[in-house]
């Protein structure tokens, strides 16, 4: 079992008020950074959590209880208002002692309020995510992801842009092109189909073999149709002239 921890001699009792929080703006009040009391106050109250919970224990979800957690979360949020007089990014290093990033990104619930703020957050957020300000690049590969993971999400964008997506043909669909357009002979049917793979994705088209058999199956339907149409017609001045006898 693990051991109790003793709280040091200098802490009165485990239980300490809640941070202050007047350093949060009312509404319409004008937005002031955190004073300087009000962040000594938090470092003050992080120092005495850890000396209380040296293994980081306490109850998070108890503002009244020391807990390290809460007292770091509540620290950070003074320190991004700080930072929301600069750019909005705390730089610091990780348990790897790499160099890591947090920023703030704002809620947003409406596609107008997102546009308004995505104007700040997202170019930063590229900046970073590329590790050498390669912001190209890592929009790129943001949108490789979602096209992955929300590719329905991603057409629906697109659509709402007015930037056009080509929607797949299948073996049917080009055979009734190719019989529509008259086309014959399968180089000239491959021809047209290497054109249109070149412009349009490689996926764009049915396979080529897929398509030469719908082909097939049509070319087969249309004589059947039309052995039974020629016959129906035999039939018919067959039956004229044993009317005309």
């Amino acid at each position: 079992s693990a051991q109790a921890v003793t709280l040091p001699t200098s802490i009165a009792s485990i239980k300490v008020p809640p941070l202050k929080t007047s350093y949060r703006p009312v509404k319409r009040a004008k937005l002031t950074p955190p004073s300087y009391s009000e962040l000594t106050d938090a470092v003050n109250n992080l120092q005495q959590s850890l000396k209380a919970n040296p293994d980081g224990g306490g109850d998070i979800r108890n503002k009244e209880v020391f807990s390290v957690g809460y007292y770091v979360d509540q620290l950070y949020a003074q320190i991004t208002e700080i930072k929301r007089w600069g750019d909005d990014v705390v730089r610091y290093k990780n348990k790897q002692y790499q160099d890591a990033t947090l920023m703030k990104i704002p809620k947003a619930s409406t596609d107008n309020a997102f546009q308004t703020s995505a104007k700040k957050w997202i170019p930063i957020a590229m900046s970073l995510s590329s590790g050498n300000g390669d912001v190209d690049s890592a929009v790129r590969r943001c949108t490789k992801y979602f096209i992955k993971n929300h590719k329905e999400a991603v057409l629906a964008a697109l659509a709402q842009q007015k930037i056009h997506t080509f929607s797949p043909m299948n073996e049917t669909q080009i055979a009734a092109m190719m019989k529509d357009a008259k086309v014959k002979t399968v180089a000239d049917r491959n021809t047209i189909m290497r054109h249109l793979r070149n412009h349009c994705g490689k996926d764009f088209l049915a396979s080529t073999m897929k398509v030469e058999k719908q082909m097939k199956m049509m070319k087969e339907e249309e004589e059947k149709a039309a052995a039974a149409k020629k016959e129906k017609g035999d039939d018919d001045d067959d039956d004229e002239r044993e009317c005309a006898g």
